[in-house]
């Protein structure tokens, strides 16, 4: 690949270019995106991230090397106590990653409608030589199956939300049920971060809660909040730790009484 490496601060930097020689990365080519791959170590073990856009809030953290939102994985990786790894609204991967990388989980599945966010999502498991532990789902989830209006911010993929009506520039993207996505799977952990459709995300996973009870850490915008709470009480769930990095949403740590 034609560009240029650098290392500043303990990472490398290597701008591509998509006119540039293919690269191939677990088989296949990333010649057609362009960004930048940002490479660095950490406990040891390499952690790589391709940036399309550094203006974007959660890959400009990529873009400095690291995990963005680490205090929340620590609240995660206190709760995994193993299995599969379920990621709702995975965007590029990264609470995907980390739980694959950090948390050996031995397979992640990710629900990623959003064609823009699961491309760079696959690129960075590719790139970190983790794509075996990976299931992408290209759809969202939600209480019933449909295909919805979505729209999403330019420097911001992870606010990128369904909504009740189209406007122009939206995109039409499907969500299914997630009680049949993850019919039989014997998932060890959820997270939910779905920009406002959490309760309706959670509607959809009532037998895989019942029947699997495993801990998990949702985003919830403050609009949900206190329908939130009754679910939480309703499904047998408590509260163990709250995240509140936002003043519009605030992140729960759940796990069943």
């Amino acid at each position: 690949m034609r560009g240029f490496g650098r290392r500043i601060s303990g990472w490398e930097v290597l701008r591509t270019s998509g006119a540039a020689r293919p690269e191939k990365v677990g088989g296949d080519s990333v010649a057609h995106h362009d960004g930048t791959i940002v490479s660095t170590v950490e406990d040891g073990v390499p952690l790589v991230w391709f940036v399309a856009n550094p203006n974007d809030v959660i890959q400009s953290k990529h873009m400095r090397g690291g995990f963005y939102e680490q205090e929340e994985l620590n609240v995660i990786a206190s709760l995994y106590k193993g299995g599969v790894f379920v990621d709702i609204g995975a965007n590029v991967g990264n609470h995907a990653i980390f739980a694959a990388r950090n948390l050996k989980a031995p397979k992640v599945i990710c629900f990623e409608p959003n064609p823009s966010a699961y491309e760079l999502l696959k690129l960075n498991f590719r790139l970190n030589e983790l794509s075996p532990t990976l299931d992408l789902r290209t759809v969202g989830l939600s209480d019933q199956i449909a295909r919805l209006p979505h729209s999403a911010s330019a420097n911001n993929l992870g606010d990128g939300r369904f909504c009740a009506d189209a406007i122009k520039g939206d995109q039409t993207l499907q969500v299914l049920v997630g009680d049949d996505e993850l019919r039989g799977v014997d998932v060890g952990f959820v997270k939910v971060d779905v920009e406002g459709m959490e309760l309706r995300v959670l509607g959809g996973l009532q037998r895989l809660i019942q029947r699997s009870k495993p801990p998990m850490f949702i985003e919830v915008d403050a609009a949900n909040d206190h329908a939130f709470k009754e679910f939480v009480s309703g499904m047998g769930y408590r509260v163990v730790q709250t995240c509140r990095r936002y003043s519009g949403n605030c992140n729960y740590a759940i796990a069943a009484s």
